[in-house]
């Protein structure tokens, strides 16, 4: 276990703000979000098409950098990092994208899409990286029959098994997931979600989970963070979120639910 496994929250957001543009014309992608992750839970970010989650997600996976604020993941502060230390820290925080489409590059077989970055971290032969690439298919529910299979070959779910496969190759303690499920058909996607799931239960993750749907957020989050124009309105656990929203806003989110689960409702407090 790492240093991580003992402190409270292992993720840390203060005051991030993103300004895109000049000062004339600026667009705030971001503005003042404070947000705190506890080590193995899942923090859910909810809003609609530029709402900033997508935004405040890539600045804490450092494929954005923030105009101000401060973003620490186990006490270090991702900002102020350089070289050895900000790689070391970017291992520990796995992306999974939404389309499964356009993350994989079409010219690589599988077996490099999830080997490429262990064979850069790692000193493995041929076969010792084989081997390893194929415990990860196994782990996402998929054969070794797949590692010299091209993107092209595969169907959607089968795709996004990669992605996530890829994400887990580094052995990450954080997993983004954007919106991971959207660009699914309606079939796969309660399969997708189940294997994060179980994922995360038997690797005790951490999750930062990007979604625009609260009846998905309400079966993986233990927090939610509603955004609207880059500012998080409403922040808490999922249950009282749901169940009591404060923001009118959430409130029109909740109104628009589309679940796939028959049992799901909204139920006003």
């Amino acid at each position: 276990m790492r240093d991580a496994d003992r402190r409270s929250n292992l993720i840390q957001l203060k005051n991030v703000c993103k300004i895109y543009g000049s000062k004339d014309a600026a667009i705030h992608a971001v503005s003042d979000v404070s947000l705190e992750v506890e080590q193995g839970k899942t923090l859910a970010l909810v809003g609609e098409s530029g709402s900033g989650k997508s935004t405040t997600a890539q600045c804490l996976c450092g494929l954005v950098v923030p105009t101000s604020g401060e973003i620490t993941v186990d006490g270090k502060n991702l900002l102020t990092l350089r070289g050895r230390e900000l790689r070391d820290l970017r291992r520990r925080i796995g992306v999974v994208f939404q389309n499964p489409y356009s993350s994989l590059n079409p010219r690589m077989r599988v077996g490099k899409i999830i080997g490429e970055a262990v064979a850069l971290s790692r000193k493995l032969t041929r076969r010792e990286l084989r081997d390893v690439v194929i415990g990860h298919l196994v782990e996402v529910g998929l054969s070794e029959v797949f590692f010299d299979r091209f993107p092209h070959a595969l169907s959607g779910g089968q795709r996004q098994r990669i992605a996530i496969a890829r994400a887990l190759a580094l052995q990450p303690e954080i997993l983004v997931l954007d919106e991971p499920t959207s660009a699914l058909d309606v079939s796969v996607q309660a399969q997708i979600m189940d294997l994060l799931l179980s994922i995360k239960a038997a690797k005790g993750l951490t999750y930062i989970f990007i979604s625009h749907n609260l009846a998905v957020v309400d079966s993986i989050a233990d927090t939610v963070a509603v955004m609207r124009r880059g500012e998080v309105v409403e922040y808490g656990e999922v249950g009282d979120v749901l169940q009591n929203p404060k923001h009118e806003y959430t409130r029109l989110l909740l109104d628009s639910v589309m679940s796939t689960d028959p049992n799901w409702q909204f139920v006003p407090a």
